[in-house]
């Protein structure tokens, strides 16, 4: 599990902090805050799961070649992690920029000539472990970071010029924690720049217990809106009865579809992928892309995190990011997909991390883990965020907290008094007058 991220120069963050992560952390904050730059990062550094070694230019001796990870080929959806997150962007898929270049022995060679010439990442390789495979042309045009993944019984020298501000600050040692290094310039933060070669990079760093790369989900509007990747599919049809189990959760979300039958086939008018069907008995099977807007995200979700809880295990841990849980969805409804979303996570090895606009999603929360997983409460963090002048700032609630902030009637998405002409305040159903529930 993540328990702290430190952030130097990735999207609109030009540095911050967020210390003591739970299992269940719900990000809120105003747009442009950094919510969304924060499911990223994560997503990113726990896709680093290839191995490789990191030869920097000068380096003499076998001694001074760190083992790092790079980006693994797919995540849990079947995606490429980094042509994703440029498409997220308004990119093309591939970085056809990109200064690496494969070398003889199937390694990438990497010149940052941007960069200053003194610069330890100015030229530097990412050779091939023996029992790795090599990498490819197309490798080329997806990679554009690594990972040094330390161990405390390990002492793990890297350059002065590589450790951030921040990370000298706070005493962060790459023994202690995953250092990602990211040197695709559209992800770094780019006003105030020193002529120093770290501030032409993206870098952040995770302390903690970190997921199976292989067990990395991270769900958007954009996925809610595809069809589910081959891999992903012939991957989760080895979990026995999942098109059961999708539907006994999709009925606890939406009543109305209690007695459905899931199918998965081929999606329609011979498009790649698969996509989940619906029927009742008697009748014929409809897509669930033409249900309701609702339906159909909370299907997507669900299938895919059910998935993923049946293949993680202690030894392999899973992290789920989710960004805007609320879309497309009714309160009403929204309150039952987070019920379940919770059950499904609760007894698994799962970090959860949610991304939201709404105040309702807060409430929503809150309310379960006061009646349905009190025992839970202690793993649930609320984190405000704010940026100012590319720093960002985090305010971090823990249950006992922000359940009191709600009952006042306050706005834990702003940092000031809300300007809106309408508040809402927490009352716990439970409480609540019988004449107000109906």
């Amino acid at each position: 599990m993540v328990t702290k991220l430190y952030v130097h120069r990735f999207r609109g963050i030009r540095e911050g902090m967020l210390e003591d992560l739970g299992k269940f952390n719900l990000l809120i904050g105003p747009n442009n805050s950094g919510k969304t730059a924060i499911l990223e990062m994560l997503y990113l550094g726990g896709l680093s799961g290839r191995h490789c070694n990191l030869i920097l230019e000068g380096t003499r001796s076998e001694s001074d070649v760190l083992e790092v990870t790079t980006t693994t080929a797919q995540d849990f959806l079947g995606y490429e992690p980094l042509s994703r997150l440029r498409q997220r962007h308004g990119q093309k898929e591939r970085w056809e920029g990109s200064p690496a270049s494969l070398n003889q022995e199937g390694g990438l060679e990497i010149a940052l000539r941007d960069m200053p010439e003194n610069f330890s990442m100015y030229h530097f390789r990412l050779g091939i472990p023996l029992d790795e495979p090599k990498f490819l042309e197309d490798d080329l045009k997806k990679i554009a970071l690594f990972s040094i993944r330390g161990k405390s019984e390990n002492p793990i020298s890297v350059p002065s010029d590589l450790i951030p501000r921040l990370f000298e600050k706070q005493g962060i040692r790459p023994e202690d924690s995953t250092w990602n290094i990211l040197w695709q310039p559209e992800w770094v933060y780019k006003w105030g720049r020193s002529d120093k070669g770290i501030d032409q990079l993206a870098m952040w760093a995770e302390t903690g217990r970190f997921s199976e790369y292989s067990h990395v989900l991270f769900f958007d509007f954009h996925a809610s809106n595809s069809h589910f990747k081959d891999q992903f599919a012939r991957m989760a049809f080895r979990i026995p009865d999942w098109p059961e189990k999708i539907a006994e959760s999709l009925g606890h979300v939406f009543p109305s579809l209690k007695d459905a039958t899931i199918k998965i086939f081929d999606a329609p008018d011979g498009q790649d992928g698969k996509t989940g069907y619906i029927s009742f008995k008697g009748e014929e099977p409809l897509a669930v892309d033409h249900f309701g807007d609702g339906t159909r995200h909370s299907f997507k979700v669900l299938a895919s995190l059910i998935a993923l809880a049946d293949m993680v295990d202690e030894k392999r841990p899973g992290l789920f990011l989710w960004e805007d849980p609320e879309l497309f969805m009714h309160p009403e409804a929204l309150m039952l997909m987070l019920n379940e979303i919770m059950r499904l996570v609760q007894d698994k090895p799962i970090q959860v991390f949610l991304s939201t606009q709404s105040l309702e999603t807060v409430m929503l929360l809150t309310h379960h883990f006061r009646g349905s997983s009190p025992e839970m409460q202690s793993e649930f963090r609320v984190i405000r965020m704010k940026l100012d002048g590319g720093r960002t700032y985090a305010a971090t609630y823990y249950y006992e907290y922000i359940l009191a902030w709600l009952e006042q009637g306050r706005d834990p998405r702003s940092w000031r008094k809300a300007n809106l002409p309408f508040y809402y305040r927490f009352k716990s159903l439970n409480n609540c007058p019988e004449e107000d529930l109906q």
